[in-house]
């Protein structure tokens, strides 16, 4: 069949003609299923919002990953300063050592200013910050 004939055969489907002669026709009977299935109302998906769901999905899944990338990082930062703080104390004399403590207590406040300022920036920067959330990750 050509795009013609197809093309009047839907329209003689359309007005509800028959064709005279062709009613055994395999091509016929297949646009008279398609057209019979077409005019049946769809399904519709109460409820059902799978964008919404899949997108959800993979906002949980990054979420994870975020999660397990932070708390690798936080695992290898303490393992680096618990290895270079060891390093530190067996390479050094108890001299230097007393003068680093005694620095340490003496400027505590700003000590604890320091790492608590680092702290806040990084929780404000993980809650705060917006980022486009890339769906297609190929």
């Amino acid at each position: 069949m050509d795009d013609e004939e197809i093309q009047r055969l839907i329209e003689e489907q359309l007005k509800g003609t028959e064709f005279p002669g062709r009613s055994e026709d395999k091509d016929l009977n297949l646009y008279r299923l398609l057209f019979m299935e077409l005019k049946k109302e769809p399904l519709e998906m109460k409820d059902i919002k799978l964008t919404e769901n899949v997108i959800g999905k993979i906002l949980v899944e990054q979420d994870r990953r975020e999660r397990i990338y932070y708390g690798l990082v936080i695992a290898v930062v303490i393992i680096l300063v618990s290895g270079l703080t060891y390093f530190v104390m067996e390479r050094t004399d108890s001299v230097t050592l007393n003068a680093i403590t005694d620095f340490l207590i003496a400027n505590k406040v700003i000590c604890f200013f320091i790492l608590s300022t680092f702290c806040l920036i990084q929780v404000l920067d993980k809650y705060l910050v917006k980022r486009n959330i890339p769906l297609n990750r190929n």
